[in-house]
């Protein structure tokens, strides 16, 4: 009997996500999706969340015994903790690496008596369903068309082009710690809330940096639902706090106020306007 036969397979929740990121890894991970380091790392910030679910929900994302197969694949005696520093050392550069994890996870699998990790048909294009779930690297385009229509509009009248607006969103989405919920509907984003996670002194805290509704849109309870959802996702993680900025006496402040957010009197912004 094969010694890790006792490990269970993976959710199938978890199963459906591999199957898009193996498939379509650039939808997740930006321009250089073929990363290992970049897929560890996507999948460490989803352990412990809820996959997009209500309720937050414990899933199994390696079967039990994963490092060990490893580890005799590549007939390595040390003890080591990490599969992944493992195959980026044995493998020639990260798109190599990328391959052979889906490559040992398939044949760690059938191993137990389970499937592999299913291919999805590459022209099979992907859509959101109408409400909210995670910003991905492949909306970035379409979040700022959303984007330049709502500050382009009164009451803040910006002059923002397409390019500028999709320069921004890449700029967001590959900052460290991104996290962006986005609201759809018939396949468009009409809102999102877009920031980073920050590390503290006494924890993570959750930098709010854009947050909007289009306009023909606003006061129909969209932005607070968004927050209501961004606010799930960063207590399953353990976030202590949300900071943002934005200016008194507007609209916006009235907004993030009835959210439950307070003026912090005691710090101020400061700028320089350089000629």
């Amino acid at each position: 009997m094969n010694q890790f036969s006792h490990a269970a397979d993976i959710s199938p929740q978890v199963r459906n996500l591999y199957s898009q990121l193996r498939t379509r890894p650039g939808l997740f991970l930006g321009d250089a999706g073929e990363s290992l380091t970049l897929l560890e790392t996507y999948l460490r910030g989803l352990m412990g969340i809820s996959l997009m679910e209500q309720t937050p929900l414990e899933y199994v994302f390696l079967p039990d015994g994963f490092l060990a197969y490893v580890i005799a694949h590549y007939h390595r005696k040390e003890d080591a903790r990490n599969y992944a520093s493992i195959i980026r050392q044995e493998e020639a550069g990260e798109r190599a690496a990328f391959l052979k994890f889906w490559e040992l996870l398939d044949a760690y699998l059938v191993s137990l008596g389970y499937a592999p990790i299913a291919y999805l048909p590459r022209k099979t294009e992907f859509s959101h369903e109408d409400g909210i779930c995670m910003a991905y690297f492949t909306d970035m385009d379409k979040l700022a068309k959303s984007y330049m229509q709502t500050f382009n509009a009164p009451p803040w009248n910006d002059q923002w082009t397409e390019k500028a607006a999709c320069d921004r969103m890449y700029e967001l989405y590959r900052m460290p710690g991104f996290l962006g919920m986005v609201f759809w509907e018939h396949q468009m984003p009409v809102g999102a809330v877009l920031g980073r996670t920050e590390r503290y002194y006494d924890g993570e805290y959750f930098q709010l940096i854009e947050c909007w509704i289009q306009p023909h849109l606003q006061r129909k309870g969209y932005g607070t639902q968004l927050m209501q959802r961004l606010e799930e996702i960063l207590q399953a993680r353990s976030i202590k706090k949300i900071y943002l900025i934005t200016m008194h006496s507007t609209a916006a402040a009235a907004f993030y106020q009835r959210c439950g957010f307070s003026c912090d009197d005691s710090q101020c912004i400061m700028q320089k306007i350089l000629p």
